[in-house]
């Protein structure tokens, strides 16, 4: 194939029945593509040109909520691409993307930025033992090399709140790794890693470490489910615990470790 493929703005919402772009319900879509190659596998064609979409819609099955307002501008050059930008919301949440992927005919290597300035961690939790976010991850993990920096300027994880939180995420191997976690939650501070060995369709194994200081402890009690406290204080606490996915209960059920408490 040798074709070149450009195209006027096109609302995906008037595309005749029977064509879609998968979980893409809504959105404006322009494209200008310049397609060689022969065979089976995309993969080793060479596709150069632009992809462009706004104001997007995505859904997908067992997510919290569609992804909304979806922004993409996408530079495909040989072997690879250049993500000028890819933002979107879900419920309350924003998250905003921009980077390189090289080598995606072999193993790609992934390098992104991701901020956000106001996201609830727990929509990035799987649900389930299955979920379209395992997936993804595992995949990424199977197949791919990623590097990205995490930047939130307020975030919520069911009773706490966070500011500033920042990291940087490795997905390589088969593992997901947080190091240099750290941001202000609730008036305190936290820092800590986590590293999950994700094998494709097995059960995964968790390695978490991080440390809470001068946290009100009722916030922190308040995570697993208990709204009543005889106590109140500021809490700091060093934990490092360990668990794996072939707990018939779960991960969490599976937690074990270490734990050291100071509430002042």
């Amino acid at each position: 194939m040798d074709a070149s493929l450009a195209s006027n703005q096109v609302s995906l919402a008037s595309l005749p029945k029977g064509m879609s772009l998968g979980s893409v319900e809504a959105g404006t879509l322009e494209v200008s593509l310049d397609v060689k190659g022969k065979g089976t596998d995309w993969k080793v064609w060479q596709i150069t040109g632009w992809v462009a979409l706004t104001d997007g819609r995505v859904t997908a099955q067992d997510l919290d909520g569609p992804l909304s307002g979806v922004y993409l501008r996408l530079h495909l050059i040989r072997n690879g691409a250049e993500i000028k930008r890819l933002a979107f919301k879900i419920k309350d949440s924003d998250v905003s993307l921009s980077g390189s992927i090289r080598n995606w005919d072999k193993t790609p290597i992934i390098s992104v930025k991701a901020t956000s300035s106001h996201l609830d961690i727990d929509l990035l939790v799987p649900k389930g033992e299955r979920s379209p976010i395992r997936d993804v991850l595992e995949d990424l993990a199977a197949t791919s090399r990623l590097a990205a920096t995490l930047d939130i300027s307020r975030g919520l994880y069911k009773t706490l709140r966070f500011r500033d939180l920042s990291g940087q995420l490795t997905i390589q191997d088969g593992t997901v790794t947080i190091d240099n976690l750290r941001g202000e939650t609730n008036g305190g501070t936290i820092d800590g890693h986590l590293k999950v060995r994700l094998p494709k369709l097995k059960p995964a194994d968790v390695q978490a470490s991080f440390r809470l200081a001068d946290v009100p402890y009722e916030k922190v009690l308040q995570l697993t489910g208990d709204k009543q406290s005889l106590i109140t204080g500021s809490l700091s606490t060093t934990v490092v615990l360990q668990g794996n996915g072939r707990d018939p209960q779960g991960v969490l059920h599976s937690l074990n470790g270490k734990v050291d408490v100071l509430v002042k």
